[in-house]
Formats: structure tokens, sequence, C-alpha cells
């Protein structure tokens, strides 16, 4: 028999995946076609898919029990955009693939190009593209559509070219890179405190 436990916050989460071990098959309680729900096999994972989970929750509870113990075993990339579109809430639409990832629509009007590349330095990276039709997106849109898509644990970059090497084909769109296989080095903005 699988163990289980309902949790409502991260803490008690990890307490009990310490206890029992991963992987971890996480499902939200009241949710439509069980958004927020997914596996984690390792805390990473674990801290992405709860938290979003007890987000999505209308009672912020989910489940969490023990996996079996001949669950797959994850691909290099933990967060890959052919996956997301089971963590989307219904505010969200599948619009087309792109590439290896997808073109999703919220009802706002906000629409998000999400795709994987592997690149020279021997990273790989999450690329979220965001516009609206009509106006440049809003930092909160860039808040929202990076916890949606690549996590609250994560870093995501904003990368501003010179002009020489400044390519965009649409006018309103801005683009996020979120490296997938530990993060890049940053100076330390905190100057020692604990916040930026």
């Amino acid at each position: 028999m699988r163990q289980s436990q309902f949790v409502n916050n991260i803490e008690s989460g990890l307490e009990f995946v310490e206890r029992i071990g991963y992987p971890v098959i996480i499902r939200p309680s009241f949710t439509i076609g069980g958004a927020g729900g997914g596996i984690a096999y390792n805390r990473e994972d674990l801290l992405n898919t709860l938290g979003r989970g007890i987000y999505l929750s209308p009672i912020r509870q989910v489940l969490i029990e023990s996996a079996s113990s001949h669950a797959p075993t994850p691909s290099v990339r933990v967060v890959k955009p052919d996956i997301m579109i089971q963590v989307l809430s219904s505010d969200w639409q599948t619009v087309q693939p792109w590439g290896d990832g997808n073109i999703y629509r919220h009802r706002s009007g906000l629409r998000v190009i999400v795709s994987t590349a592997d690149f020279p330095d021997g990273r790989d990276y999450m690329h979220i593209s965001l516009s609206h039709p009509d106006r440049l997106p809003s930092y909160d849109d860039l808040k929202f559509v990076k916890s949606v898509f690549a996590g609250d644990h994560r870093y995501a970059y904003q990368v501003f070219p010179p002009v020489d090497k400044h390519i965009s084909i649409h006018p309103f769109c801005l683009h996020l890179w979120v490296p997938l296989s530990g993060e890049l080095p940053l100076p330390d903005f905190t100057r020692g405190g604990n916040t930026i």
C-alpha cells in the first residue's frame, strides 16, 4: 500500500517526503483535470509541483503519495514544455505545438511560447516568450508567466543585447531564459543580506 498524506503547506510536504523518499505523486484537491499535479523525483521538483498544487487547489490542500517503485527515471530536463499542459489551469489553452514546446493562450489574451534549448555551454534552457496583441507585457505579466511555467524557485533572466544583435519579430514581445541545469553565477546584489 502506498504511503500518503494530505498537506496544506510546503514545510509539511517536505517533512513527509523526507520520511518516505522520492519519487512522489502530488494530487491537488478539487482541481479540474488534475491541474497542478505531477510527479516529483527530487526536492526541486517537489518545491515546484507542491507550490503550484497548493496554489491551484481552492482549499489549498494536496495529497502526496509515494510513487510506484517502477516509476520512470526522470529525463535530464526536469521541466519540459510538453509536460506543462498537465499542470496548467483551465485559464490556459494550448494553441499549437511550437518546435519542442507549445504556444499557449491565457484567457486574458496573453500569449506564451515555451520551448527548451541546449547550448554549447552544456546547459539546458527554457525559453519563454510572452506577448499581448496590442501592448507590451507588464512586470506583473512577467512574474505570473515565470511562476506558472518555470516555478517560483528558479531564476529567470531577461536579456538586453547590444542593438546590433537584437532581433524581434513582434513589437509587443518579451523573453525569459530559465536555466534548467544549474544556476548562472550572479554578483551578490544583496551585499551580504537576505534579499535584493
